[in-house]
């Protein structure tokens, strides 16, 4: 089987393309052969947004970001995420919010249908 893949390989010249030709195709279609943009990042929930104002303050003050946030569902770190993950996990539009924050920064709040979330982009990919 394999010499005759070979043999039918070697007898079709139209079957070659030349780089070039390969290279204009790949980067028409780049978005087939690549993953989309990945996001890693830390969220505090809360219910109030008075406890996320004062938490924030406190954050941007220099106080640890672990003695702050409630109870959730949702773990308050993600790693490597595609905007399609994190809408889905967080609600439609809140990876949005991502493409405008600085790195290692927290920003918010950001409403979401179960309560207020801050969020720290620690890297995109």
């Amino acid at each position: 089987m394999i010499q005759k893949l070979g043999f039918i390989a070697e007898s079709d010249p139209s079957a070659t393309e030349t780089e070039v030709s390969l290279d204009e195709y790949y980067q028409q279609n780049l978005n087939n052969y690549t993953l989309p943009e990945r996001y890693t990042f830390e969220q505090l929930y809360f219910e109030r947004k008075a406890n996320a104002d004062e938490a924030l303050t406190a954050i941007a003050l220099g106080k640890s970001s672990r003695n702050f946030g409630e109870f959730s569902m949702l773990n308050s770190q993600y790693a490597f995420r595609s905007r399609q993950e994190i809408d889905t996990t967080f609600g439609s539009g809140f990876a949005e919010k991502f493409d405008r924050n600085k790195l290692d920064s927290w920003q918010g709040p950001y409403t979401r249908g179960f309560g207020i979330s801050f969020g720290s982009n620690q890297a995109t990919s």
